[in-house]
């Protein structure tokens, strides 16, 4: 049965009372322990008015309350999705929509035993080795602002941070080795087990050398179920019963202020195969102001089955981003910003049984200094080439963006506009933000509307209004947001 949102916040109530207790200071000893740090409560809501028919206009509710102490970290969370008020009938209707709620906690025993070590549970989402297993491909996204490469390894379990979403029951287990060991500082290992069966163990070693120099192995393995999802014989892989499957990752790097380098090989038990490859590889190589990221990936062929259960559709990818920055003699430390990126894809389409590459390329620059930032892109993205069809850019699309944020005092303006063209439609957006940092309190006000077009007829809008709030005292956290959105 779905737990309603009355419900929840009674139990959230209940829940920070006892929590509160924690910290009243009834000796001396207990004064000493003081387990208690904070607590979080977060209230948001957000609604819908499409203006040509208002009778779907929606609204959605999420609340939550997290729990902070010494050694653990308790969180739950509750959410209503977008229900039009049609569907609901009366408020009290929304809460008969609310979604299961998302709860976690975890503990640390690091004072009780000689090393790190921290347990999870909840509805516990992995990161890390886990999703570079189902996905193991590039990003898609070309930023000419790009500055590092990411070189963590193993496998990482996060606690849930908003009702959204329906994650699975499951549990984690970390261990560290001790910071005393300098040498291997952040080496360890991370065992996850989910409710449906999954699960999946890393292990990774980090090596910390003089200089800023570094260098990491991680081992991850684990078992996912591979569901065949299409009911016909003549699919782009043959019939085979769902069942369990491994799945393994192997990831090397080495850091330092010059070079860096990431690199994974990813292998895949399939049902019509005893195993198949990917390869990924991302560096980063930096020689005074000039600064060069350049990646790839390859597939050892079509038809690859990843652990969530879909078709690996990226053959092969290669991602190239120069930079080059000037920085000035000014108490502001300006610094100036030339930027590029270019991505070339190769992708199979098993409907007509081809391959075909795609480009995308991106130009920018950015001015930083202590009181104000400014960035202006452009990017060209859609452009396919096949060997039956020669090159075609029908879905290119172009698309100028431009930034700018300042502060002032206790005051951070900002603007965001951005225009996208084709040969048969176009958008423009534009939204205005103005945030306060005060010592307790930060407000965030933005506005913003966009439009869009097809064919040179006007097609549809809308405009968004949005205000959030934190108030922090010692040991209580308010937040709270509400949204509002019309389409015209």
């Amino acid at each position: 049965m779905k737990c309603s949102i009355k419900n929840a916040v009674r139990a959230c109530t209940a829940f920070a009372a006892l929590c509160s207790l924690a910290h009243v200071p009834l000796t001396a000893e207990s004064r000493a322990i003081d387990l208690f740090r904070r607590i979080d409560f977060s209230v948001s809501s957000s609604a819908s008015l499409p203006f040509k028919d208002m009778a779907q206009t929606s609204l959605g509710i999420n609340a939550g309350i997290r729990a902070l102490f010494r050694d653990a970290d308790v969180r739950i969370y509750e959410a209503i999705p977008a229900t039009p008020f049609e569907k609901a009938g009366s408020f009290a209707g929304f809460f008969k929509n609310a979604a299961l709620p998302q709860y976690g906690a975890s503990l640390s025993l690091q004072r009780f035993i000689t090393f790190p070590l921290t347990v999870k549970a909840g509805t516990l989402s992995a990161s890390g080795s886990f999703s570079r297993l189902a996905s193991p491909e590039l990003t898609t996204a070309v930023s000419p602002f790009t500055k590092s490469v990411s070189t963590k390894t193993g496998i990482a379990t996060l606690l849930p941070s908003s009702g959204n979403g329906k994650k699975q029951l499951a549990a984690s287990l970390d261990v560290r080795f001790p910071k005393s060991w300098k040498l291997f500082d952040g080496s360890g290992g991370t065992v996850y087990y989910r409710a449906d069966g999954t699960f999946a163990a890393s292990t990774d070693f980090l090596i910390k050398f003089p200089r800023m120099i570094a260098a990491g192995f991680s081992l991850t393995g684990g078992r996912f179920f591979l569901e065949n999802k299409s009911s016909s014989w003549f699919s782009e892989m043959p019939f085979f019963k769902s069942s369990w499957f491994g799945a393994f990752a192997v990831q090397a790097f080495v850091s330092s202020p010059h070079f860096t380098a990431m690199n994974a090989v990813n292998a895949y038990t399939q049902p019509d195969a005893p195993a198949r490859f990917t390869f990924r590889s991302e560096n980063k190589l930096t020689l005074g102001k000039f600064t060069m990221l350049f990646a790839g990936f390859a597939a050892d062929g079509t038809g690859i089955f990843t652990t969530d259960s879909t078709t690996l559709r990226t053959l092969a990818q290669v991602r190239v981003a120069p930079q080059y920055t000037w920085r000035f003699a000014s108490p502001r430390l300006p610094s100036l910003t030339l930027g590029a990126g270019s991505l070339t894809q190769r992708k199979y389409t098993a409907t007509t049984n081809s391959a075909y590459e795609t480009e995308k390329f991106s130009l920018g620059a950015q001015y930083a200094d202590k009181q104000l930032a400014a960035r202006l892109s452009f990017t060209a993205d859609g452009f396919e080439f096949s060997r039956s069809e020669g090159a075609s850019a029908q879905n290119s699309t172009y698309t100028v963006s431009a930034q700018f944020t300042t502060a002032q005092g206790k005051l951070r303006p900002s603007v965001r506009a951005s225009c996208a063209f084709s040969s048969s439609a176009s958008s423009q957006s534009i939204k205005v933000s103005l945030a306060t940092l005060g010592k307790k309190l930060t407000t965030t006000t933005s506005a913003g509307f966009s439009l869009k077009q097809k064919k040179n007829a006007y097609d549809s809008g809308n405009a968004t209004l949005s205000f959030s709030a934190a108030y922090t005292t010692k040991f209580i956290k308010y937040a709270f947001k509400v949204s509002a959105t019309g389409k015209y």
